[in-house]
């Protein structure tokens, strides 16, 4: 009876530890995103895998849950990224794979957080594994990460204050709807993010929804300065108690913000409002005037204009003199820089003439002297060398000195006194040449064409 409860137990052992090498058959070898190229409207997430096991596995891939990290936790998002993967296949013993996962959307960059993912193998084993991602871009001198530099080759990217704003438009607001899929629906221009559109309870059906500060409101309200005026005549306090409690605003902001402290609209940047004259029938349903809803059209400034206001501001003369003084040093340094170098080289080029002149010199005096004394130094090296073949055309700075042509032939040969000096006979005329410029050859190895181009 012992036997076989120790059988039992020793087969129950070994199932379990084969089905745990079964489900350990799967080897992560890297993740991240692929390389993304110009025009992409999907970031592609991969995970390498290898199948170490002894059996061919199919291979499915799924998200669990991916979050967008960001240092203000209202901000914390883990809902608006959806990755689509699924069936990736069957993997053999020792196969290697990338399981991919797509993204699409139309705003792939500003993007930092984590994604789960699922890798769901035969028998329904599977290996939860993160994904770290960051596609934050920066403007240039600045490292950009290898998967997105063909993504934003020749673009401009722009310094904004906000991963809402689109840096390769001039940092637009983004469209929030599409970029967090539904989520954030609304751009809050204060604090230039996507935020959650407030919902308005459908229970009060006189309540609305104000995109201006993303609120909900009794569309009642929304009084006139002058309203508030004729109530006070009746010297309804409880009511005058209620409406200082109430945001009282007399006229609709268009393209600007309403500020509480001065009840009045402020316009943005390129509007204004219109005036008295102007104004015609542009109320709105409640007769409330709307304001900042004319654009102001830039005049054009001239270039004179343009130099004369930057040299005349003030907290731009230190700057301006900084830079002009340091890039006169630097113009400076070059210019003397370059004049020493080419006084350098005339140096160089004078002294190799006075010493090759002075060489070819001494070389005269000497042959003249071996010509008096005897041809022992000729027949010290005749038996060496017999022809010499030009490799490197010279020229002749003086009389005694052959002029050559590359593939000229010398016979005749004789070495001198200075080093690196030989004399010789080349197309009747001799002379003396640099042995840096020819080949020798030795008696007997003279090519079969070296009497034709010797004399």
């Amino acid at each position: 009876m012992l036997h076989i409860l120790m059988s039992v137990l020793l087969t129950l052992a070994l199932l379990t530890m084969f089905v745990c090498s079964e489900s350990r058959t799967l080897y992560i070898k890297d993740e991240g995103i692929l390389p993304m190229q110009k025009g992409d409207v999907a970031l592609t997430f991969y995970i390498t895998v290898k199948n170490t096991g002894h059996y061919s596995v199919g291979i499915d891939v799924e998200m669990y849950q991916c979050c967008l990290d960001d240092p203000e936790p209202e901000y914390k998002d883990c809902k608006s990224m959806v990755l689509i993967g699924g069936h990736q296949g069957m993997m053999h013993p020792d196969d290697s794979r990338n399981l991919t996962l797509i993204y699409p959307n139309m705003y792939l960059t500003d993007r930092v957080g984590t994604c789960t993912v699922d890798i769901i193998h035969t028998g329904n084993h599977y290996l939860r594994h993160k994904i770290a991602f960051d596609t934050r871009i920066y403007p240039r001198n600045t490292w950009i990460p290898v998967f997105l530099r063909k993504y934003i080759y020749g673009m401009v990217v722009y310094h904004c204050t906000s991963i809402d704003q689109d840096r390769l438009q001039s940092c637009r607001p983004v469209d929030c709807i599409q970029k967090y899929n539904g989520y954030r629906n609304y751009f809050n221009t204060t604090y230039q993010r996507c935020q959650p559109a407030t919902k308005c309870s459908s229970s009060i059906k006189e309540t609305i929804f104000i995109p201006e500060w993303n609120g909900c409101k009794d569309r009642y309200q929304v009084l006139l300065e002058h309203d508030r005026s004729a109530l006070s005549a009746h010297n309804d306090q409880s009511m005058l108690r209620h409406l200082t409690e109430m945001d009282i605003q007399n006229s609709i902001c268009n393209h600007g913000h309403w500020n509480t402290e001065f009840r009045v609209c402020i316009c943005d940047a390129g509007w204004r409002s219109t005036s008295t004259q102007e104004l015609g029938g542009q109320y709105s349903s409640q007769n409330i005037p709307v304001m900042c809803n004319i654009a102001i059209q830039a005049q054009p400034v001239s270039l004179v204009v343009r130099i004369y206001k930057y040299f005349t501001t003030p907290k731009w003369n230190a700057e301006l003199i900084a830079t002009v003084v340091i890039l006169s040093i630097s113009l400076i340094l070059s210019i003397a820089l370059l004049l020493m170098c080419a006084w350098e080289k005339i140096k160089n080029r004078k002294a190799y003439s006075v010493n090759r002149k002075t060489s070819l010199q001494k070389l005269a005096e000497s042959l003249g002297n071996a010509s008096k004394g005897g041809s022992a130094s000729k027949a010290s090296y005749s038996h060496l060398y017999e022809y010499a073949k030009v490799l490197k055309a010279n020229s002749a700075l003086t009389e005694n000195e052959l002029e050559l042509s590359v593939g000229d032939w010398i016979r005749n040969l004789e070495k001198t006194s200075s080093v690196g000096w030989w004399k010789g006979t080349c197309h009747g005329i001799t002379g003396v040449f640099p042995s840096k410029c020819v080949k020798f050859y030795k008696a007997g190895e003279c090519p079969v064409d070296s009497d034709s181009d010797t004399n």
